[in-house]
């Protein structure tokens, strides 16, 4: 139970990290050091290959189980997709199956590398099933840039 608590604590430690929550993530990994010292004292005392195999169980557990929670809580992201179709033709059809799957988007003209004029379209989806449904959408012909903006 302890190995479990360790490996826990030190994934969240290292999510908060990333987000830059820094006081969060020192206290995960005070907590943290108290338990990996009290499996270490505990693996000491019984080197049996069930106490191996076990340490091993709940390294995994530890690690994947927190991240799975957090993943959970967190609320939807916007994902971003700026889109730059071949041709104008290709943006307006783009631009019309973008308005059936009633998705907020932005277009506008461009020009791409042989300085024709063509349409781009920069499309938000609030959840990962829209994303899913633009990446559906999108000829793989177009280019695209898709990415995550901050938490909103």
């Amino acid at each position: 139970m302890c190995k479990i608590m360790d490996n826990a604590l030190s994934t969240l430690k290292n999510i908060y990290l990333h987000k830059g929550k820094y006081f969060a993530s020192s206290i995960f990994s005070a907590a943290g050091t108290f338990f990996y010292m009290v499996a270490i004292v505990n693996a000491v005392k019984d080197n049996s290959l069930n106490s191996i195999i076990s340490m091993c169980i709940a390294t995994f557990l530890g690690s994947y189980l927190p991240a799975k929670l957090v993943e959970r809580m967190e609320k939807d992201k916007l994902y971003v997709y700026d889109i730059t179709t071949n041709t104008f033709e290709e943006g307006l059809s783009l631009i019309d199956e973008i308005k059936n799957l009633d998705i907020p988007f932005k277009s506008y003209t461009t020009y791409n590398n042989n300085l024709d004029k063509v349409i781009g379209v920069k499309v938000f989806c609030n959840t990962k099933a829209e994303s899913a449904l633009i990446k559906e959408t999108i000829n793989h012909d177009f280019k695209y840039h898709a990415y995550i903006a901050k938490d909103y």
